[in-house]
Order: C-alpha cells, then structure tokens, then sequence
C-alpha cells in the first residue's frame, strides 16, 4: 500500500522505518 507522506507517495514499511526517525509514523501509530 502507498502512503502520501508530506506529499511523497512511498510503498513499503522499509522507508517508513527511515522517516520514522523524523516522526512521520507519529501520526500513523495508535
């Protein structure tokens, strides 16, 4: 599944592990 981070589409949880250091998954984690 693609998710629009910051207006990026990005597939795959391997680059949401990166973005996760700058608190992109902050919003996405319950």
């Amino acid at each position: 599944p693609q998710i629009v981070v910051d207006g990026t589409c990005i597939g795959g949880f391997t680059e949401l592990t990166e973005l996760d250091m700058d608190g992109a998954l902050d919003h996405l984690q319950p």
